[in-house]
């Protein structure tokens, strides 16, 4: 409900999905991309598959909220994916009690309210967003086709489908794009080892490969223009940027790095708040489902496995380098975001309740399911609540009708002379209002800005006033008169 909620009222958004907006409007004036978003680190690109995802959906509106769709529609079907890996995974256990665990972990992943702001700017909208949709299907997919349990029409069709998943995947995110083609790699080089003795298999891999090097069409063409300078970076990006004294690590370092690499998913991820309790709660929470999650599991081989080596290979790469002095957001933990599910739901499963010691670790983890539930509807109330009524916090809607106000031709201007944050002002007159408003960070006589008069806590989400604009910093000190007032914004006019 609340991924339809933050579609509708679409408010999250920064400067990424506004470049991203814009790069998938250009669609339809013919300008194909042969990049996506750009890293953090280096001047190296992620292919642009995740455009032609999301360009399908602008065509239902030019509203940023369009952006968020392809987002809201694979975070949704996740659960239910979710649910049936999870099942899948609970071999040698009664279908009522794995039914159960299925259901529970279904309902604790869709609870999650970082679902719902995964991506740059708090956002539904974002490239990152649907990793964990393609993973789930990349594991259960590689399960059936390992199984060998498949008819040879379904096989074809499932590695296709797995060759899609994982373009799908490297195309979305740096971390998926360093860490699955190994994973991919490793998974047929296991696959052609099970049927060494079927030689008439090792053709399927084959439609895999095709199928991602079809899907990469656009890209390669771009690169034959670019003379493959966007592959070199990404390889230095690999390579090279762990050797750079600003992100090197020792042993010890990046020892620590993957300690913190899994337990921080549970502060950031699931037990998220900045009290005390809660970060001891997460650390017994994270640490208990590790082991007993790995020592009492049981289940599906093919499954654990996989999930071991995407775990382990993710991890060896995060420690590469030095998170602590870059950029360092949920997001770029995705391939691991959904092992504390696993392990909680493996623990449950296969834990001995007439075992005394036993029975007290389930009790904790019920205790600690039902808390990290509580938590997230608090944030999630907040969300809601700061969103509808009156005062709220303006969505895409309010800021069409804002612009609208704008005379023809105007120029608009920021209060901190930061061009970015007119970014989205500029998408709306550039795709819907089209009323000719030039837009620039400082400003002069005549300008015109946009004060929004309330904002959204960055940490709670709860509904705050924005401050007087007399009062932000760095300090306002052009002449400015009142222009009009709406219940969401002012607008001044400089004099």
């Amino acid at each position: 409900m609340c991924r339809i909620f933050a579609i509708l009222n679409f408010t999250e958004f920064c400067g990424d999905q506004i470049r991203d907006a814009i790069t998938t409007m250009e669609m339809w004036k013919g300008n194909l991309p042969t990049l996506g978003p750009i890293s953090s680190w280096r001047s190296a690109y992620l292919p642009p598959l995740y455009f032609y995802f999301v360009f399908p959906f602008t065509a239902i509106s030019s509203d940023l909220s369009s952006q968020a769709i392809f987002n809201g529609i694979t975070t949704f079907f996740s659960i239910p994916l979710l649910m049936f890996t999870i099942y899948q995974s609970l071999e040698k256990v009664e279908s009522n009690k794995r039914f159960f665990l299925a259901t529970l972990a279904g309902l604790w992943y869709s609870l999650l309210f970082q679902n719902i702001v995964m991506n740059t700017g708090n956002s539904l909208a974002g490239n990152p967003g649907s990793v964990v949709f393609f993973l789930l299907a990349f594991i259960l997919l590689f399960t059936y086709i390992l199984e060998d349990k498949l008819s040879s029409i379904k096989e074809c069709l499932f590695w296709l489908a797995y060759g899609f998943c994982f373009v799908s995947l490297i195309n979305l995110q740096f971390a998926p794009l360093f860490v699955m083609p190994v994973i991919f790699m490793i998974s047929i080089f296991i696959y052609l080892y099970k049927n060494r003795k079927n030689p008439q298999k090792f053709i399927l891999p084959c439609l895999a490969i095709l199928t991602v090097l079809i899907a990469l069409t656009p890209y390669w063409f771009g690169e034959i223009e670019r003379n493959w300078l966007n592959s070199k970076e990404i390889l230095a990006l690999v390579f090279k940027t762990g050797e750079e004294p600003k992100y090197s690590m020792s042993f010890f370092q990046r020892l620590i790095a993957v300690i913190r690499g899994y337990f921080d998913i549970g502060k950031d991820g699931y037990f998220i708040g900045t009290s005390r309790l809660t970060k001891l709660i997460s650390i017994l929470f994270m640490g208990v489902i590790l082991l007993f999650g790995i020592l009492k599991y049981r289940g599906n081989q093919t499954i654990y496995y996989l999930w071991l080596m995407i775990s382990l290979v993710f991890l060896y790469a995060y420690s590469s380098v030095n998170m602590q002095n870059t950029y360092n957001p949920l997001f770029y933990r995705l391939l691991i975001y959904l092992v504390p599910i696993f392990l909680t739901i493996w623990c449950l499963a296969y834990l001995n309740f007439s075992s005394r010691s036993e029975k007290l670790i389930i009790i904790f983890l019920a205790f600690s399911i039902t808390f990290c539930i509580l938590i997230n509807l608090k944030f999630h109330y907040n969300y809601i609540t700061a969103r509808v009524g009156m005062p709220r916090v303006q969505n895409t809607t309010d800021l069409v009708q804002i612009v609208r106000e704008i005379p023809n031709q105007a120029t608009v201007c920021d209060a901190i002379n930061y061009y970015r944050n007119l970014r989205i002002y500029e998408y709306i007159d550039r795709y819907i209002t089209q009323k000719k408003i030039q837009f620039i960070g400082e400003c002069y006589p005549t300008n015109y800005l946009i004060y929004q008069k309330y904002l959204s806590h960055p940490r709670t989400y709860r509904l705050i006033n924005n401050k007087p604009i007399s009062e932000i910093e760095p300090k306002f000190t052009y002449p400015y008169h009142l222009y009009k007032e709406t219940p969401l914004f002012y607008i001044y006019q400089i004099d």
